[in-house]
């Protein structure tokens, strides 16, 4: 479902601005009202353009998947991960069907020094590009799409040979060796971290810079300055343009050698989005200018937009696209209105006055990117306009003398010293400002991702905010902020209607379990851990934050497999858990001593459960255990998990945990008459767990399995032909994404998944 998130409402919002522009085109009969109908036809170009794209890029790759062939084809990219390689390559030949296709291939094991460029040959394991599909969590098959990959490989080191070194005169391949340049040159002049943030910063490559300077660039709000975008470009065209005008007066030469600079600086970097977006608005600029003919800023945008989302549709999915996007039309829109409303122009101190207007040119692109920065990353960097202006003054100098850097260090290599020293100075003092910055207890705070509702008032906050700057559309000012107020009151109403109304939401995490129940501002999560890498971080993290929650009520551990643990251990790590309820057994297992660490480390209170106790939400939502009793023994672990019938509103939800077959009778043994709405099949649908005597006791209407891949065999088609003879509706988390049960107050309950 993410579509990366800020889209949910696309649609929706994109009617909103059309209607506002309309009114505005009826009222004041000025061209804004016509530009910003020209942005939602923008928006809506790329979901239309979408489908027909989808379907030839499939079409294109489907007969590969779950394929394992003979490859051969060029590199044309190489990223180093921590274990493996990725290369992307543009394929010659798949199997016996000469074709061009462009997909990553991650490589494991020993590796050759592949290099951009080389000709490889060799066995690879394709298929589809897959994910976990959740509500608000990034979901990696759109990431590649966005990239235009639509096919995936993996393969070993030694099942990969070299056929061909690079042909250096090869135009194709040349962008990715200056890129290669730049890097080799940035690792060989400068201290390894100051290296990784300069590669970070003119090409937008992260991945030399550590998580700790990433997560002081995030928080202290300047992350964008690790990915290349107008800022970038227009700075450095315009060291360009002081380097050609040593043409002296012959100004029209200069701006068709800084067109071609343009054109440059779009191939060298990517030809990412947020680059394409500003090097078509200074193109149509510059041209302007050679044609005697003013360029219009939002009118530029848009076409910026079009040609974008023509070129790649799944465009609109990239977070670099929607972020240049909404900073710059806040910029274009609001940024003269606040320079205009502060008297900026009017302070006589021009350093000064360069700083007031760095501050509302910050201001106006933190309010223009404001849903997109809590939906996407859930939080709001209340010292970011600060940030942004203490580093203004050194982004410049920096830019120029990392170019300066690479320049000399390919014509005299020697002389590349003095700008190499420039360069790290001004790192080390970004990093400083940063790394400070982040460190102050306000310079974020955590926010949840928005609703409906308040995606709608803050709509209509943004365009009372223009008419009132504007000076011009007084009336239309007091019905926008009218509207945010009617929003705003609606959000907390509908909240307060709904606060007895129970979810519970079985999460996506690949092989493993996670649920998450809510009830008002109580919420319960019952595992979360998976065989997945990173599904705390990942999922969990962004899920919980999709949900509204900052802070979980409690967490429940079933039992210390990790697939159900590691995700949560990430939680506590990061203050998400206010309580952890744990099985009261005997196991003194690894990951038990771990979790207990962890708590112990965050002052999270640990309360044991066993048979016979209650969790309650509310009075009308709570969790029975139904085992292990207390100190009970086990011959195998997983019959020791805790087991739980949760009562919502009425509706009863099973929880088993893994337990098996002998566990299953010894339930029904103790309450012969246990009954549930929906059951979680035990143990991922295993073939030993779930036999037909619980089940036909248990009736369920639907059963949940929660698996991803795996080598168990799981879920079993013995089991799965168990749950049909008892008419049981199934639900797979793999195939269906989240799946999200709303149980009212008086007992109704609908039923919701993500696919």
């Amino acid at each position: 479902m993410y579509r990366f998130v800020v889209f949910r409402y696309v649609f929706i919002g994109v009617s909103i601005l059309m209607l506002l522009s309309v009114a505005d085109i009826l009222i004041t009969r000025e061209k804004l009202g016509l530009s910003f109908m020209l942005m939602g036809m923008c928006v809506l170009i790329g979901f239309t353009f979408i489908t027909v794209y989808t379907n030839v890029k499939i079409k294109e790759a489907a007969p590969f998947y779950d394929q394992t062939v003979s490859l051969s084809g060029r590199v044309v990219d190489v990223e180093q991960n921590e274990h493996s390689k990725t290369l992307t390559v543009q394929t010659d030949s798949i199997g016996e069907a000469y074709t061009s296709i462009k997909f990553p291939i991650r490589v494991y094991g020993e590796t050759p020094n592949f290099e951009i460029g080389q000709t490889i040959e060799g066995t690879v394991n394709l298929a589809a590009p897959d994910g976990l599909l959740n509500d608000g969590v990034f979901y990696y098959p759109d990431y590649l799409k966005s990239k235009g990959y639509f096919l995936t490989g993996t393969a070993q080191g030694e099942e990969l040979f070299v056929m061909a070194l690079p042909d250096y005169k090869d135009w194709k391949t040349r962008p990715a060796q200056i890129r290669g340049f730049i890097r080799s040159t940035a690792y060989m002049r400068l201290p390894k971290e100051n290296a990784g943030l300069l590669v970070g910063i003119m090409l937008g490559d992260k991945s030399g810079m550590s998580n700790e300077t990433q997560d002081d660039f995030r928080v202290s709000g300047i992350s964008h300055l690790t990915a290349v975008s107008g800022l970038h470009v227009s700075l450095i065209l315009s060291f360009l343009m002081v380097l050609f005008w040593i043409f002296g007066n012959r100004r029209s030469l200069a701006r068709i050698f800084y067109i071609a600079g343009i054109l440059f600086v779009i191939i060298i970097t990517g030809a990412s989005a947020s680059v394409m977006r500003a090097g078509i608005m200074i193109l149509l600029f510059q041209i302007g200018w050679l044609i005697r003919r003013e360029s219009d800023g939002i009118n530029s945008l848009c076409l910026a937009g079009v040609i974008i989302l023509l070129w790649n549709p799944y465009g609109i999915y990239d977070v670099g696209f929607q972020l240049s996007f909404c900073a710059t039309f806040g910029i274009l829109v609001l940024s003269p209105l606040l320079e205009q409303a502060f008297h900026v122009n009017q302070c006589k101190i021009r350093v000064l006055r360069f700083f007031c207007k760095a501050a509302t040119v910050t201001l106006a692109a933190q309010i223009g990117t404001f849903p997109i920065t809590v939906s996407v990353f859930h939080r709001l960097p209340i010292l970011a306009t600060i940030t942004n202006v203490l580093v203004a003054p050194i982004v410049p100098l920096l830019l120029a003398s990392g170019i300066l850097l690479v320049a000399i260090q390919a014509i005299i290599p020697p002389l590349s010293v003095v700008s190499a020293i420039v360069a790290n100075t001004c790192l080390s003092i970004l990093r400083a400002i940063a790394a400070f910055v982040a460190h102050l207890p306000i310079a974020s705070l955590p926010y949840p991702s928005l609703s409906l509702l308040k995606w709608l008032a803050y709509g209509f906050f943004v365009f009372g905010l223009w008419c009132y700057l504007s000076k011009k559309k007084r009336i239309l000012s007091v019905i926008s902020m009218s509207m945010v107020l009617l929003f705003l009151v609606g959000s907390l109403s509908f909240r307060a209607l709904d606060r007895d109304t129970a979810t519970v939401s079985f999460i996506n995490v690949g092989h493993g379990e996670s649920a998450l129940v809510q009830v008002g501002d109580t919420s319960l999560l019952l595992d979360g851990g998976s065989r997945s890498m990173g599904i705390g971080e990942y999922v969990l993290d962004d899920f919980l934050y999709d949900k509204g929650i900052i802070t979980l009520s409690g967490a429940v551990i079933t039992h210390f497999d990790a697939d159900h643990t590691n995700g949560i251990e990430f939680l506590m790590e990061n203050g998400r858990v206010g309580k952890l309820f744990l099985p009261a057994t005997g196991d003194e297992s690894e990951e038990k001593q771990v979790i207990l660490s962890k708590a112990q480390e965050r002052g999270i209170p640990i309360v044991e459960i066993h048979q016979g106790e209650r969790i309650s939400l509310s009075e009308s939502v709570y969790l029975d255990c139904l085992s292990p009793s207390e100190n009970e023994t086990f011959e195998d672990d997983n019959d020791a998990s805790l087991v739980f019938l949760l009562s919502a509103n009425g509706r009863t939800f099973f929880f088993g945990g893994d337990i098996g077959e002998a566990k299953e009778k010894d339930l029904l043994h103790h309450d012969p008459s246990l009954h549930a709405d929906v059951m979680k099949a035990n143990h991922h649908g295993s073939k030993n767990s779930n036999c037909s005597e619980f089940l036909n006791c248990i009736s369920p209407q639907i059963v949940v399995v929660s698996y991803g891949k795996n080598s168990y065999g799981h879920p079993s088609s013995e089991a799965m032909t168990r749950f049909r003879e008892i008419g049981a509706g199934i639900l797979r988390t793999k195939e269906n994404g989240t799946i999200t049960f709303r149980v009212t107050k008086q007992g109704k309950m609908y039923l919701k998944t993500t696919r």
